[in-house]
């Protein structure tokens, strides 16, 4: 749609196509939005990716937006050929495999650490422990890492290889069935 001559927003045709949309049981998928007819193909290919993704993810929603699936649809693209355990960070891997042998939770601490953005007070309190037992086991997980967990880039994979560790255990589920 030629948003230049519908004098709008995205969000003002979803609002004015929604129940036209639910009422015909239809599906909208939004690409972002560029000027121009150059990115055609481009556009197609995002809301093509937005209802794919959305019917898989969120089937329950009538409208689609590539802003909402574009990670989802960045990290797919990444794990077509190889596996997520095979992209992510090496040393997560051990962490895994340290948990598993001795019990510990230091994958689970390390990354609501990561997704507290470095906060350890809010860190423990989401984790329901003391916070010296929470800096306990950030002591014991830059030990086992290797690291101290101020690099920007290596801050950056291990939220990545968290996520690609996610979206690849269902995959490794139904290859061993």
């Amino acid at each position: 749609m030629d948003m230049d001559l519908f004098g709008g927003s995205t969000e003002d045709i979803t609002e004015k196509l929604i129940y036209f949309i639910r009422n015909s049981f239809l599906k909208l998928s939004l690409s972002y939005t560029v000027t121009g007819h150059m990115y055609l193909r481009k556009q197609y290919l995002q809301a093509l990716a937005a209802h794919e993704l959305g019917n898989a993810q969120k089937p329950y929603l009538w409208i689609h937006a590539f802003r909402d699936f574009a990670l989802p649809y960045i990290f797919s693209q990444a794990i077509r050929q190889i596996p997520g355990s095979m992209l992510c960070h090496e040393k997560l891997l051990l962490l895994q495999a340290h948990d598993k042998e001795q019990g510990t939770e230091y994958m689970r601490t390390l990354e609501v650490y990561l997704k507290n953005h470095l906060n350890a007070v809010q860190s423990a309190r989401e984790l329901y422990i003391h916070r010296s037992t929470f800096l306990y086991r950030l002591e014991r997980i830059r030990a086992l890492l290797d690291s101290d967990l101020t690099d920007y880039d290596e801050l950056l994979y291990l939220m990545i290889s968290f996520y690609l560790l996610k979206e690849d255990q269902p995959k490794r589920q139904d290859d061993s069935q």
